[in-house]
Order: structure tokens, then sequence, then C-alpha cells
């Protein structure tokens, strides 16, 4: 009977932790409060319980495998993050409410306790939050999904962080065999359902190119671009001025160099150029000078009789697109 309503107690205390959906991981261990990881814990309610019985405590996170609960002093943040890697995901991570400060995590804006808007899941001013921004602020994060904004509205971003410096925001997967239509190629599966659980999956074709000029636009300076197959990887980096859109209708030549470094890249036909939207030829958006050739198609609308990249990657998984902005 005790035991009973210790469970009680600790599923009415859970309603108050709240979970950061995609977030698996632990924070910094100078963080942990005092007495180390509370063992033999049977669920995340009853950690919950743990965490609203200690008034020091503002977050915690908890390893079912183990039975593990930690609790912490502070809410959390992206310097503070540990991040686990995929596949490894087993340590859920939980906040308090209505306890964050700036920077920290949050889930809406009641959590942020000096005024600051809960946008890409942290209590900031800042209205675009890009993967660019979150490698700033923890260098060593690794390459994943995470929560981030684009002119004030919130999205679901997919990382590259271990290639060319990292902070790369990624604005296309054109998984193979999935043919565009063209009111999808600047946005889909890129929203979020009722706030919280993202749309998009692995594996799923993806576009936010409808937030490629804002991000471009987030900071001062030129940006960059890669372009690059999945399975083999190969393909190109361009160096963008800023004048250039990647939502272009015209072929421009921009200097680029291979990607992976010296892996080397080109067209069994045609020339490489920067990115540009396309409606003919089973092609909706381009990378080949030219426009009569279905070579080089980064998003298709139709099966097609050319090779997508050269000969060595004729039919790669998926063709994804990067930015990285402020170069």
């Amino acid at each position: 009977m005790l035991l009973l309503l210790f469970l009680l107690k600790a599923l009415k205390f859970g309603i108050a932790c709240q979970k950061i959906p995609l977030y698996y991981g632990t924070l910094d261990p100078a963080l942990a409060l005092p007495g180390g990881p509370i063992t033999g814990v049977i669920s995340s309610y009853q950690c919950c319980a743990f965490c609203n019985n200690n008034e020091l405590c503002k977050s915690f996170s908890f390893r079912g495998s183990t039975g593990e609960c930690t609790l912490y002093s502070k809410v959390g943040s992206y310097p503070k993050f540990l991040r686990q890697d995929w596949g490894a995901e087993d340590t859920e991570f939980y906040i308090m409410p209505r306890t964050s400060t700036t920077e920290e995590f949050c889930r809406q804006d009641e959590d942020c306790v000096n005024g600051e808007p809960c946008l890409g899941r942290v209590c900031t001013t800042n209205r675009t939050i890009t993967c660019l921004s979150i490698k700033e602020l923890n260098p060593t994060i690794n390459t994943h999904t995470f929560w981030g904004a684009v002119d004030g509205t919130e999205i679901r971003l997919s990382c590259l962080m271990d290639v060319q410096g990292g902070g790369w925001t990624q604005l296309v997967d054109a998984v193979f065999n999935f043919f565009w239509q063209p009111a999808d190629v600047l946005s889909l599966n890129s929203t979020t359902v009722d706030g919280d659980v993202p749309r998009m999956r692995m594996g799923q074709p993806y576009s936010a190119l409808w937030a490629a000029e804002l991000i471009r636009d987030s900071r001062p300076g030129d940006y960059k671009v890669i372009v690059r197959s999945q399975a083999p990887e190969k393909g190109v980096l361009f160096s963008a001025p800023r004048a250039q859109s990647l939502l272009g209708t015209t072929p421009v030549s921009v200097p680029y160099a291979a990607e992976p470094a010296g892996s080397g890249f080109s067209f069994v036909a045609g020339t490489v150029v920067f990115p540009y939207m396309l409606n003919q030829h089973g092609v909706v958006y381009h990378m080949n000078g030219d426009k009569s050739s279905d070579i080089g198609g980064i998003m298709r609308s139709a099966e097609v009789a050319g090779d997508r990249w050269a000969v060595d990657a004729v039919r790669p998984h998926a063709i994804q697109l990067w930015i990285k902005e402020g170069q």
C-alpha cells in the first residue's frame, strides 16, 4: 500500500516535469546535485517526484536501462548539454517548468523567467537559431537533429557538425526515387505537428528551401552551400556571394570545390552551377548549367533517363543540400 501511495504521488508530480522531445543525454556533471545519481528508480515519474521534492532541482535525466536518476541545479543549455549519439539514446532529459533563465531550455514562453519568448526550445530574443548558432554555443556537439527557428518560426534542424568546421543546416534531403511536386519544392516535412512532434523522419524527403534566404540574411557576409550525395559521399562546396540566391531561376557559375575535399566531381555532360529552380525535363531543382539536361537534377519530379551525378555516383541514395551563413 505504501508503495502504491508513493507511485501515485510520483505520478501526480510527473505532470509538472517537461520532456524536451528529441533531446537525449545529460548535463555537465558539475551541475549534478550532491549525492550522485539516485539508483533503483523505476520510471521518469518517480524521478520527477524526486526533483519536485528538492527545491534546488531544476532539471533531471533518467536512464531507464539502469534505473539511474540524476538531478541538476540548472535547467541546462547547449554549452552544458551532453547529447547522446544516434543509436545510444537511452537517457531522457526533463526540465522543471517556469525556471528557465536566458539561453536555457524551455517548452513554452511561461518557462522563461526573464521574459524572453521560448523559441527553438530556448529562452532567447534571437529570432533565428540555426545549426551554426548551436555549434558556436557548443563546439563539441555532435551531428544530430535539434530544435531551432528561422525568423521566429520554429523548425526542426538537421545539423552537420563534423564536416568543414560544422554548423551546417540542412535545407534539402532528396531521397532516392521520390518525385517532387512543384508545390513541395520550397517546403516539405519541415514544420511541426501541434508545436511538438516534428513531421520530418529519417529517410523521408525534406525541404526547408523557404528558409534559405532568411538564414543567409540572418548574418552579414557571404555564405556557403554544400550539395552532396549519400552512399557514396560525393558533391561540391559552393562559396556564394551574399547576392546569390538559392531560389533563383537562372544558371549561375559560383566558385566551388569538391566535397569531400580531393574527391573530384563532375557531370557526365554539362557544367556545375549554383542550384536553381526549374520545372522541366523531370527536374524541379537543378545544378547543371544546361537546362535541357536532366543530369545533375537535385530534386526530380519524374523518372528520367540521365545519370544524376558522375559515373561513379550515378544513383546515390540521397542528395542533400546544406547552408552555412556568415562566411
